[in-house]
């Protein structure tokens, strides 16, 4: 149920029209919005002042370390809730979405360097073919230099279809934060006074 609900908010995001340079299938959001994810008080400056608090930034990068299941963190939330305010737990809130959003743009970012390497191995590649083409075509043709252009043609292929089996799993990375941030955001909400 809970991962129906995360698709359905996630879903109804604004999504940029990724284009033809945009590698992965899920759609390219420059940016999460606090809204998107939390239906509970609105930030506001009282929790913005809290977030920079020093216990409230440690369990904010907790939370927002994906090293530890969400699952795993009830124990923390349980104990800081105790004592916090709603203030407090939207200020946590607020905290944790800022690390994992900085975390997201910086991955989104990334992805489009990826994609922009292997439009550049793709141009290459069709170079090298060129190359080998006209070395090919020549009336007394270099064959050292056909071999070398085959190696270089050869080379990056290789390179460019290991690199294109990697991009599923590098576009799975934001998502996953996406989610991520949901979960958290559910667990501070069922806190909540």
């Amino acid at each position: 149920m809970k991962a129906l609900l995360v698709t359905l908010v996630l879903c109804a995001s604004p999504a940029i029209a990724a284009g033809p340079d945009w590698p992965c299938e899920s759609p390219k959001r420059a940016a999460l919005s606090v809204g998107q994810m939390w239906a509970a008080p609105a930030p506001d400056a009282a929790s913005a002042e809290a977030a920079r608090r020093p216990d409230v930034a440690a369990l904010a990068a907790r939370l927002a370390s994906r090293k530890v299941p969400v699952a795993d963190l009830t124990a923390d939330l349980d104990a800081f809730a105790a004592s916090a305010d709603n203030t407090a737990l939207t200020g946590l809130f607020e905290a944790t979405f800022d690390q994992l959003e900085g975390r997201r743009q910086l991955v989104v970012a990334k992805i489009d360097e990826f994609a922009g390497a292997q439009r550049a191995i793709e141009t290459r590649i069709e170079g090298f073919r060129s190359e080998m083409a006209a070395l090919e075509k020549a009336e007394k043709p270099d064959f050292d230099a056909i071999d070398l252009a085959e190696e270089k043609l050869d080379l990056n292929t290789r390179m460019f279809r290991e690199r294109q089996d990697q991009i599923r799993y590098i576009c799975d990375v934001p998502n996953l934060i996406e989610q991520r941030v949901f979960a958290i955001s559910r667990e501070i909400q069922s806190r909540l006074k």
